[in-house]
Parts: C-alpha cells; sequence; structure tokens
C-alpha cells in the first residue's frame, strides 16, 4: 500500500463532435473509482515496461507556453490500469 494515498478517484472528460462539419459538442464525463493500488505492483509494472515516466519538464523563454511547466508524470497503459488498481468502478455522468 502506497503511504499517504487514499483510494483513487480518476475523472475522464471527453468532449467530441458529432461529425466534423456539426455545431454541436458533446461532453462525456466518467467517474472511475479504485482502490490504493499496490506499491509493489507499481514497481513490477515499472519493470515491465507497463508504466512509464514522461518526462515534461521544460520551459520557454518565449512564445505561447514561455515559463510554464506541466511537470512530469507516471503513464500506465490503459488496459493495465485494473492490473494496478484492481476492481475499477466507472460511472458515466
Amino acid at each position: 500500500m502506497l503511504i499517504g494515498i487514499p483510494d483513487v478517484i480518476h475523472i475522464i472528460v471527453r468532449n467530441y463532435r458529432n461529425n466534423a462539419f456539426a455545431s454541436r459538442l458533446f461532453l462525456s464525463i466518467i467517474v472511475e473509482y479504485s482502490r490504493t493500488p499496490q506499491f509493489m505492483t507499481f514497481l513490477s509494472l515499472i519493470k515491465s515496461g507497463i508504466i512509464t515516466y514522461d518526462w515534461r519538464g521544460y520551459t520557454s523563454k518565449t512564445g505561447k507556453y514561455s515559463g510554464k511547466n506541466h511537470g512530469n508524470a507516471w503513464r500506465i497503459k490503459p488496459n493495465a490500469k485494473a492490473e494496478l488498481f484492481g476492481e475499477i468502478e466507472k460511472v458515466e455522468l
């Protein structure tokens, strides 16, 4: 168990149009709830390449993204989330 991390909630928001010329934009919101990830499973998935570290630490002196740093992130392949988090309950809003 990861210390200090409660059960996990993911909020997935998707915007899409029903076709390329449509002016109507549809919004889909899905909430996923799961248990706390297991640390040893997390390490195992890193070793197997299912979880990767995304280095996004950069800043630009000029331009649209000047001074922004979006931070770094752990990425997991979507079809492997249940392996890390166990059963995932989904609620579509």
